[in-house]
C-alpha cells in the first residue's frame, strides 16, 4: 500500500508540473493575443505564480489552491471574453496552439483528479490495516512467531536439500569410479642403486677415521709413556753413562722355559 502511494503521489506530482508548464505556454500564448490588455495578462501570471507557490507547500485539497484556481479560471473566461468579442458579435476563435494547450490542460486536470483519488483510497486501506493492527496488538507477535517459524523451517529444508544435493554428489562420484577404466600410462621405474648410504664414500670414511684414531691413540700413549727402552733414552735424559743393564724380574718370568732372558725389558743402572 505504501508503495501504491508513493506511485500515486509522484504521478500527481509530475501532473501538477506538467499542467503548470502548460499553463505557463497557454498564458504565453493568451498575451501575445491580448496585448492590448497588459493588466489582466500581468494579474494572470502574478495568480499563476501565487498558485505554484500554494502547490509547494499545500496540496490540491487545500481551500487556498482551491481557490486560487478558481479564480485564475474567472480570469481567464473574462480575458477570453474580452479578446473573442469580434466587431460582429460572433463567437471567439481560437488559434490551434491555445485549444491544444487548453486540452491538455483538461487532460491533466483529469489525470489530477484520477490520481487524488487513487491517493485517497490508498490512504484509507492504509488507515484500515493500521487501524486494524491497533486493535489487535497480538497479530504482531503472532506475526513475528510465524515469520520465526517459517525461517527455521525455510533453513532446515535448505539444509535438507543440500544434504540431498552431496549425497547425489557422492552417489555419482562412485557410480563413476565403478564405471571408469584405468589404462597406465607410463609405468614405475626401480633405481638402479641405493641413493643413500654410499658404500665406497662409508668404506672410505671409516677407513680414514680408524687410521685417524689409531694414530691418535699411539700418539697419545707414546707422549704418556715415561719409560727408557735403550741406553741412548738413559743417557740422553739423564746425562750419565751406562755402567751395567740388569733385566726385568716380570720379562724373565714372562720369558721362562727355554728364552733368553735378554729379549725382554731391562732395568738400566747408572753411575
Amino acid at each position: 500500500m505504501n508503495t501504491q502511494l508513493d506511485a500515486a503521489t509522484q504521478a500527481l506530482n509530475r501532473a501538477q508540473q506538467d499542467k503548470s508548464f502548460a499553463e505557463s505556454v497557454l498564458s504565453q500564448q493568451l498575451a501575445s493575443q491580448s496585448a492590448d490588455n497588459p493588466s489582466a495578462q500581468k494579474q494572470l501570471a502574478d495568480m499563476q505564480s501565487q498558485l505554484a507557490a500554494l502547490l509547494a507547500k499545500d496540496t490540491e485539497d487545500h481551500p487556498d489552491v482551491i481557490r486560487m484556481r478558481q479564480s485564475i479560471v474567472d480570469l481567464k473566461q473574462k480575458m477570453a471574453s474580452s479578446q473573442g468579442t469580434p466587431a460582429a458579435g460572433g463567437p471567439t476563435v481560437d488559434s490551434p496552439e491555445i485549444q491544444q494547450l487548453r486540452a491538455q490542460v483538461h487532460q491533466y486536470d483529469a489525470v489530477m483528479k484520477e490520481k487524488t483519488a487513487q491517493q485517497r483510497d490508498v490512504q484509507r486501506q492504509i488507515a484500515v490495516y493500521q487501524g486494524r493492527l491497533q486493535l489487535s496488538p497480538s497479530v504482531e507477535e503472532q506475526y513475528k512467531l510465524l515469520t520465526r517459524d517459517y525461517q527455521t523451517a525455510l533453513d532446515f529444508y535448505n539444509g535438507l536439500l543440500k544434504k540431498r544435493g552431496e549425497s547425489a554428489m557422492v552417489s555419482d562420484m562412485n557410480h563413476q569410479v565403478e564405471s571408469a577404466e584405468f589404462r597406465i600410462l607410463d609405468a614405475a621405474n626401480l633405481p638402479e642403486g641405493p641413493s643413500f648410504p654410499n658404500p665406497l664414500y662409508f668404506s672410505l670414511g671409516g677407513l680414514a677415521a680408524g687410521l685417524a684414531l689409531g694414530v691418535g691413540i699411539i700418539a697419545l700413549r707414546e707422549v704418556r709413556d715415561k719409560t727408557l727402552r735403550t741406553e741412548e733414552d738413559v743417557e740422553f735424559f739423564l746425562q750419565l753413562p751406562t755402567l751395567a743393564n740388569i733385566p726385568s724380574v716380570e720379562g724373565a718370568r714372562r720369558h721362562a722355559g727355554g728364552k733368553d732372558s735378554a729379549d725382554g725389558p731391562r732395568l738400566v743402572a747408572s753411575a
